[in-house]
C-alpha cells in the first residue's frame, strides 16, 4: 500500500491537532473579538491580560496582538510564556 502526499499531509495535520477549519474560526473571532480569540488560543494567560487591557485601550492595538498571537502559536504550535 502506498502513501500519497495528501494522506501524509492529513496524518501530520490529525496529530498536530490543528485544523483549517478552526484557525480562520479564531482569526473571525479575533477581528471581532480579539481577547476571546487570544483565550480560546492560550487560555488565561499574562498575553489574555495585555490583550484585554490593549482592547480596552483601543481596538486596533488589541487586534494587532490578537494576531500576533495566533501567529506565534499557529507557528510553533506550543504555548508561548
Amino acid at each position: 500500500m502506498t502513501t500519497t502526499t495528501y494522506d501524509l499531509a492529513m496524518t501530520q495535520r490529525a496529530a498536530s491537532g490543528g485544523s483549517l477549519g478552526r484557525e480562520l474560526f479564531r482569526v473571525v473571532i479575533a477581528v471581532f473579538l480579539p481577547p476571546v480569540a487570544v483565550f480560546l488560543r492560550i487560555g488565561m494567560s499574562p498575553h489574555f491580560v495585555i490583550n484585554l487591557l490593549l482592547t480596552l485601550v483601543g481596538y486596533l492595538p488589541g487586534l494587532i496582538h490578537a494576531i500576533w498571537v495566533l501567529a506565534q502559536t499557529s507557528r510553533h504550535r506550543v504555548r508561548i510564556e
